[in-house]
């Protein structure tokens, strides 16, 4: 079977949603939503506590109700296909899918990849210790727990301490899993405050700061972790789960065969302004992009990005090679767009690697055209306002905090 349409979106997430609410705006209703899983709604299906929908529907919901709400405005705006899986990439649009009835072709005039970002598990993290059931990431326990109605284990330590790691205490909450521990390397919890001082006088947790996990300990069942401590002592708590959080990573697994589109602070594609990829026709949007931001912002960047989409289907977006570069250096981990094209400018967004007091300067074409000292925190998104470039000339930028 092959077709072509005007738009394919890859991902049926809030960002997906976003892109078509936006394109139904523009009279763009030729769009197809590919979704690997069985139900549409993104990561929001498996998060059963509060916090959604406010800005997106008008009212407070859990995260379940508000994938629901997502899901339904896909399958209203545009051709939502389940357990559809895209197997490959090809220039003009053309992409390879697997269906519940079979491999098919599909080409569009525009795609969007909007797969999003994953945790980065233990085995990535080179944390020693035993192989065994409990250890796992936030989003295996919130399918283990709000999906499955399981309670995978009774005790456990979470690891980290960005804003999915709190998302994890709630979860346990709901199971009636014991927390002994959350555990934190950095002096400075990542989610904002005051994520931490609700978390110990609401749920009795407390961080660990600066700490640093050594090893799983037990046999074929989990029995503890091991930390060194800020003050270089050695401590074991007893558990027998932990759980891994945070430290995302773009699901960049469709752009393998692609490796020069993938920038390599964030490991997720490189943008221009307008979120286009530098093979003609593919738009990126949401966690895919920057890792990792809240489900309301990715709505909105996929609203950007359905915005964008529908002014290159009409042919006024500037060409696609005309651009100026955006470099990271120093301190900074990642930022977004890494090009602009054309004369036109935009806000440019980044990640530091860590917890840094520095300088943060601009340069074009090698010239610094402005500095300031700041304080920043990694896990934070910071910007640069579009008029700090506006008016000048330039082939290539360089952001830096020294």
């Amino acid at each position: 079977m092959s077709a072509e349409r005007d738009v394919v979106v890859i991902g049926g997430g809030p960002t997906a949603a976003g892109a078509v609410r936006a394109l139904a705006r523009k009279g763009r209703r030729d769009v197809i939503v590919l979704e690997r899983e069985s139900e549409a709604g993104g990561i929001p299906r498996h998060c059963g506590h509060t916090g959604y929908g406010v800005a997106e529907y008008g009212r407070l919901m859990t995260g379940p109700n508000f994938a629901r709400r997502l899901a339904a405005e896909l399958g209203a705006g545009a051709d939502l296909r389940r357990r559809h899986t895209v197997r490959r990439l090809q220039p003009d649009g053309q992409l390879s899918v697997v269906g519940p009835e079979g491999s098919y072709e599909l080409r569009a005039r525009a795609v969007l990849l909007a797969t999003g970002a994953r945790e980065t598990p233990r085995s990535a993290r080179l944390v020693g210790g035993i192989r065994a059931p409990g250890i796992m990431t936030t989003g295996t326990l919130q399918q283990l727990v709000y999906l499955q109605g399981a309670r995978p284990v009774r005790r456990v330590v979470i690891i980290g301490t960005e804003v999915v790691s709190f998302s994890a205490i709630l979860t346990c909450r709901h199971a009636g899993i014991e927390i002994a521990a959350m555990i934190g390397e950095g002096f400075r919890t990542l989610a904002r405050w005051p994520a931490h001082l609700v978390s110990r006088h609401a749920f009795g947790v407390s961080v660990l700061r600066g700490a640093h996990l050594e090893a799983i300990e037990g046999g074929s069942t989990v029995t503890g972790v091991r930390l060194r401590l800020a003050s270089g002592q050695t401590r074991v708590i007893a558990c027998d789960g932990v759980i891994f959080t945070g430290k995302f990573r773009p699901e960049t697994a469709l752009l393998a065969d692609h490796p020069g589109l993938v920038d390599p602070g964030s490991r997720g594609p490189s943008i221009d302004q307008f979120r286009r990829l530098e093979l003609p026709g593919y738009f990126a949007a949401g966690n895919l992009v920057h890792p990792v931001e809240t489900a309301g912002r990715c709505f909105r960047d996929g609203m950007a990005a359905g915005e964008a989409i529908a002014d290159h289907l009409a042919g006024v977006l500037p060409p696609l090679g005309d651009t100026r570069l955006i470099r990271a250096a120093g301190a900074i981990r990642s930022l977004y767009p890494q090009r602009l094209a054309g004369e036109g400018m935009a806000p440019i967004h980044f990640q530091v690697t860590e917890e840094v007091r520095g300088k943060l300067e601009i340069r074009l074409d090698g010239t610094l055209i402005w500095s300031r000292p700041r304080h920043y925190l990694a896990e934070r998104r910071h910007t640069i306002p579009p008029w700090r470039l506006a008016g000048r000339h330039f082939a290539e930028a360089e952001v830096r905090i020294a």
